[in-house]
C-alpha cells in the first residue's frame, strides 16, 4: 500500500523548497553576467586550406551555442587570445585568419544574440615565431599587427572605451578600459608591440602599459558610480600558483600591478595562454586569478574545453561558474560522451572562497 501521507509530505516539501528558491531569486537576482574564454585556435598540425579561421571549430560552436542558450545570457563575452593561429614573419596570415574567423557562422549567431564580444588579442596574433638554432622557436613584437588586429575587430571593441595613451614606445591602443552597468572593466593588451632597442634585432614580448593600467584601477576603485572592478589580459601572472620566471609563460616583471590589484579590490585577474583552466587566490584572500585558456587549443593540461561565466547578484555576491566538455583523445572531434555542464563554481570573496582548488586545476570525469 502506498504511504499517501509520506508522498504528500515530500511534495510539500519539494514545493516549499522551490517556492523558497524562487523567492529567494527575486529578493536576490542576477544583474549582470559576463563570459570569458581563451585559446581557441588550432596546432600547427592543422593546415590552413582546410581550416581557414584556423579556430577549433567544435569547442567554439559548443561554447557559443552553450552561451546562447543560458537561462540568463551574458552581456559581455570577453575572447581572451588566441583566437586565431598566426604567429608568421609577416601579418598577411593574420589578416587572412581573422577575416575568415569574423566571417563564420557560429560568430554572426554570437553577434545576433545580443551578447557583445570583446576581442583581447594574445601572443598568436601580435607575435611572430623566429626560428633559432637548434630549431628552438622565439617569440617576438610583430610590426603593424595591432593595426590589422583593430582592423578586423573594430566591431568586437567597445565603443567609448578609455584607451591608454602611447608612451615609452608601446603602441598601447589594445588596452583600455570602460564602465558596464556600473562593473569596471580593465582590458590589458600583454603584448603591446614595442620597436627593437638599439642594437637589438627585436622587441620584448610581454610587455604592456603597467603604470597607466595601476592607476586606471585606482582610480576605478575610487569612483563611487563602479561597484565592481575586473582586470583581463591575455596572459596570467600566477601559473600553477607561481610567478613564471620567464616571459613567454607569463608577466614575470608584474608585481606592482598585482599589488596595485589586491590593494583596491579588484574581484579577479582574468586570463588564458596556459591550455588549462586554473582557479588561485593567493594566501586565500583578496584578488583571485582565474587563468580559462581551455577554449579549444591542443598541447595543455586542461581537462575540460569550454568558457566561465561571472553573476553577480543584486545583494553584490560574485559567483564563477566553469562549463565545459571533457577533452576528447581527438581534440578536433566532438565528445559524444560528454556534454557541456558546471565543472567549477564558487563565489569569489575577498576573504577566501569556501571551496579553493586544490592545489589549482579542475579534473574532468565524465
Amino acid at each position: 500500500m502506498k504511504n499517501y501521507y509520506a508522498i504528500a509530505l515530500a511534495t510539500f516539501l519539494i514545493g516549499s523548497s522551490c517556492s523558497e528558491e524562487i523567492a529567494q531569486e527575486k529578493a536576490d537576482p542576477i544583474v549582470f553576467s559576463f563570459a570569458f574564454t581563451g585559446c581557441n585556435r588550432v596546432g600547427f598540425d592543422v593546415h590552413q586550406s582546410s581550416n581557414p579561421s584556423t579556430a577549433n571549430h567544435v569547442a567554439l560552436d559548443s561554447i557559443v551555442l552553450d552561451m546562447i542558450n543560458q537561462e540568463i545570457t551574458p552581456d559581455l563575452f570577453f575572447n581572451l587570445g588566441d583566437i586565431v593561429r598566426a604567429e608568421q614573419t609577416d601579418t598577411i596570415d593574420l589578416a587572412t585568419q581573422l577575416n575568415a574567423w569574423v566571417g563564420l557562422e557560429t560568430v554572426k549567431k554570437l553577434d545576433s544574440s545580443g551578447i557583445k564580444m570583446v576581442a583581447v588579442p594574445g601572443n598568436h596574433e601580435l607575435l611572430q615565431s623566429v626560428e633559432g638554432p637548434p630549431k628552438v622557436y622565439h617569440e617576438y613584437p610583430l610590426e603593424y599587427s595591432t593595426d590589422v588586429f583593430l582592423e578586423y575587430m573594430q566591431d568586437h571593441l567597445p565603443k567609448g572605451r578609455d584607451t591608454a595613451p602611447n608612451a615609452l614606445n608601446l603602441d598601447n591602443r589594445l588596452t583600455f578600459s570602460f564602465i558596464k552597468d556600473s562593473i569596471g572593466f580593465v582590458v590589458i593588451n600583454t603584448d603591446t608591440y614595442n620597436p627593437p632597442a638599439t642594437g637589438k634585432t627585436y622587441g620584448e614580448e610581454g610587455k604592456f602599459p603597467i603604470n597607466w593600467i595601476n592607476q586606471k584601477i585606482v582610480a576605478l576603485n575610487k569612483d563611487p558610480g563602479v561597484k565592481h572592478v575586473f582586470a583581463l589580459g591575455h596572459r596570467p601572472y600566477f601559473v600553477n600558483g607561481q610567478v613564471p620566471a620567464g616571459n613567454h609563460d607569463g608577466l614575470p616583471n608584474a608585481k606592482s600591478f598585482w599589488d596595485t590589484m589586491s590593494a583596491n579590490n579588484v574581484v579577479a585577474y582574468l586570463a588564458a595562454h596556459k591550455h588549462d583552466y586554473q582557479r588561485y587566490q593567493p594566501n586565500n584572500a583578496k584578488t583571485t586569478q582565474v587563468t580559462a585558456g581551455n577554449a579549444g587549443s591542443p598541447n595543455g593540461a586542461a581537462s575540460f574545453f569550454g568558457y566561465s561565466l561571472i553573476n553577480i547578484y543584486k545583494s553584490g555576491k560574485i559567483q564563477l561558474i566553469s562549463r565545459g566538455y571533457c577533452v576528447p583523445n581527438d581534440y578536433l572531434k566532438p565528445n559524444l560522451a560528454s556534454r557541456m555542464k558546471v565543472r567549477d563554481s564558487t563565489f569569489l570573496k575577498w576573504t577566501g572562497n569556501s571551496n579553493p582548488i586544490s592545489p589549482y586545476s579542475v579534473p574532468c570525469n565524465d
